[in-house]
């Protein structure tokens, strides 16, 4: 067995920790997903998702978008959609917009437009991690 090598405990000879393995659920039907990201705010990450999620909806596909920004989440008002979404016996539906893209976004989570996001990283993780 070799010597534990974090890269930040200078090598404390414990046991690393296998990264958990994220897997979708059974009932997950996606097939492909393409990340817009950018290290940078106001750079055009939600237009582009927009843009690119309503064309490939006129062709046909089944689209659906999860705004990920948690500090500026403005994907909801791209689509002119309400606030808030529909619960339903097995869990949060998505909202869907008048072309037929499904939108996921903590946004519309909150319980007004302006209410701002407060919670820490590893609460954001999570989130994005639940299935």
């Amino acid at each position: 067995m070799s010597e534990h090598q974090c890269g930040g405990c200078g090598g404390c000879g414990s046991a690393q920790e296998p990264e958990p393995k994220l897997v979708p659920h059974p009932e997950s039907k996606i097939k492909t997903v393409i990340g817009i990201t950018s290290g940078k705010g106001g750079t055009g990450k939600s237009l582009v998702s927009g843009l690119l999620a309503a064309e490939l909806s006129k062709r046909g596909k089944q689209v659906a978008i999860l705004d990920a920004d948690f500090l500026a989440p403005t994907a909801p008002e791209l689509f002119e959609l309400p606030q808030g979404l529909t619960n339903g016996a097995t869990g949060i539906y998505t909202a869907i917009s008048e072309g037929g893209v499904k939108l996921m976004s903590v946004s519309l989570l909150l319980e007004s437009e302006t209410e701002n996001v407060t919670w820490h990283s590893p609460m954001m993780a999570r989130i994005l991690q639940q299935r």
